[in-house]
């Protein structure tokens, strides 16, 4: 290993480091130009975190909404989760050592974890559309070879595809059927179309009446990237109940440029290419595929159906679900402190669900959601899933209806288990997909009969306002509570709390970026003149007093 890590330290020399390298919620990001000796050293830890676990590690390159020029690299582990939050900080350790300290800092790590070096490495490979990837994964490639590791490159592949395959390649081995990720969604989603469309049907015949429902269509806003190859292949497996329309398909080029689902939620405007129509409804992911955000243009003016409305949109359909089939199975949802306050008070008082907070980042979100049978958790960008519990699946799996005499309500009862069963099989229990989303509130809008617009008069979104304010030292500001007190500079949290106090229905939120130097400030007031001063204040405080460059909206 010697020898082979000399000869490739000329190759991966030191990058000049303006800041010091850290594994933040979304691994590594920065200019694609600067992060080869990273990728090289990250192809060395994931051989070791193979070795240590004796199953296959993934290692995905993509900077998600990032601009183009920008690239990153995360760590998977072998369930298809988030990196263990030690090796988190192996890698920032790894990633910081010059090369005369990258063989100290392996034998060490080989220490403290007692790794056996004789155990097969295998190190699962993928990466996003960006014209970086193929050379940053060449480097992956050459650290992961210094561990003897076998190397299974996916090439192109979308983020919760990539958390599926390393699950799927640890649970079942090589080879891995890619086909079978679009082809079990599409026929789960089928088969809850099927069944809702059955239970209405049923229900007309009873009352001799006829029932007529569309094809819903919706335009899908692939952010120019892996998200387009994901929708191009589940179109036509799913034309029978729903029309999928790509849009900002060029992969070559654009990714995330004017459009994406960051951009909607940042900018609150259509994305390029796509024309407002009154009556269609529009879906943006984001460049990997992970996050997304439904939207219309209702009465002159887009409205946005983000993480919060699909917090409130599953939430509403597993408390029917547990109220009709009288389950024991505990349901909660995490939101984090951007989740705006309207949907948290839907969740609580109006539904009786828990609703606990989490830091910003889905690792967090994820573990805290896991702590439920039927864990909801979104991040208000779109970022979210639903996770099940073993004794979820097993009591709806072993549950038998009775016949109570009332026909009405024993098909309903049946329809919401079998859709149940189905959900189970539906939502990705890795991470946040866009696809899997999409589909899911595709078959929750049909379930209800609903309309985007009554979508989004289940709750009253409180209104809020997004800063992102560009600092010299984002590490100074600290923040407690899961991030909703900032504590840290004393005079920016002194500033808070004056404003609290004088606004008390205000929410104000600020935090340090988990990737960019920046602090987001995000204030929720229903007077909207009040909001907008509020923000205003803190942003230009903020600025004044730490070396902002600029002032730019979104988180």
């Amino acid at each position: 290993m010697v020898a082979l890590l000399n000869a490739h330290l000329d190759r991966y020399a030191d990058y000049e480091k303006k800041t010091e390298a850290c594994y933040g919620t979304s691994g590594f990001r920065m200019d694609a130009s600067l992060l080869d000796p990273i990728m090289f050293r990250m192809g060395i830890l994931a051989g070791l975190r193979s070795k240590k676990t004796a199953k296959a590690t993934g290692i995905l390159i993509t900077a998600s909404h990032n601009p183009e020029n920008d690239n990153g690299v995360k760590i998977i582990d072998p369930e298809g989760e988030m990196l263990e939050q030690a090796w988190e900080e192996y890698a920032t350790r790894l990633a910081n050592s010059p090369n005369c300290n990258i063989l100290p800092t392996v034998e060490w790590l080989v220490n403290i974890e007692k790794i056996n070096l004789n155990t097969q490495a295998t190190v699962l490979l993928g990466r996003d559309t960006r014209k970086s990837g193929k050379r940053l994964g060449d480097a992956v490639i050459a650290g992961a070879l210094l561990l003897d590791a076998k190397i299974e490159n996916l090439n192109l592949v979308a983020t919760p595809q990539f958390h599926c395959y390393v699950r799927q390649y640890n649970e079942k081995g090589a080879p891995l059927d890619t086909n079978a990720y679009f082809e079990n969604m599409a026929a789960s989603f089928l088969s809850i179309m099927h069944l809702q469309k059955t239970c209405r049907d049923n229900r007309a015949s009873n009352a001799n009446a006829r029932t007529y429902t569309p094809v819903p269509k919706i335009t899908v806003d692939c952010a120019n990237g892996i998200g387009a190859f994901s929708i191009k292949t589940l179109a036509p497996l799913v034309r029978p109940a729903l029309l999928l329309v790509p849009a900002n398909c060029n992969t070559d080029t654009c990714l995330n440029n004017h459009c994406g689902a960051d951009y909607v939620v940042t900018e609150r405007k259509f994305p390029a290419a796509l024309t407002p129509d009154p009556c269609a409804l529009y879906a943006s992911l984001d460049g990997d595929a992970d996050r997304l955000v439904f939207y219309t243009a209702h009465q002159h003016r887009m409205q946005i159906h983000d993480g919060d409305a699909m917090a409130v949109l599953f939430a509403t359909f597993f408390a029917d679900a547990a109220r009709t089939l009288s389950l024991k199975s505990r349901i909660g949802v995490v939101q984090t402190a951007y989740s705006n306050k309207g949907s948290t008070h839907y969740i609580r008082n109006r539904l009786h669900l828990p609703v606990d907070f989490a830091k910003t980042g889905v690792k967090h979100l994820h573990a805290q959601a896991k702590m439920y049978d039927v864990g909801i958790y979104f991040e208000y960008n779109g970022h979210g899933t639903v996770l099940f519990s073993d004794d979820f699946r097993a009591e709806i799996g072993g549950l038998r209806l009775h016949d109570d005499g009332d026909a009405y309500y024993d098909d309903r009862a049946r329809c919401i288990l079998n859709i149940l069963r189905l959900y189970a099989q539906l939502m990705n229990q890795c991470v946040g997909d866009a696809v899997c989303l999409l589909l899911a509130v595709v078959c929750m809008l049909d379930f209800y009969g609903m309309h985007s617009n009554a979508w989004s008069s289940m709750w009253h979104r409180a209104p809020c306002r997004h800063e992102n304010v560009h600092v010299n030292q984002k590490a100074l500001f600290r923040a407690s509570d899961n991030e909703r007190d900032l504590v840290l500079p004393l005079d920016v949290a002194a500033l808070i709390c004056r404003l609290r106090n004088v606004h008390a229905d205000a929410k104000i939120v600020v935090r340090a970026s988990g990737t960019e130097n920046k602090v987001r400030v995000y204030v929720e007031c229903d007077d909207e003149a009040v909001l907008e001063r509020i923000t205003a204040e803190i942003a230009l405080f903020i600025q004044s007093r730490y070396g902002a460059a600029q002032v730019g909206g979104g988180v």
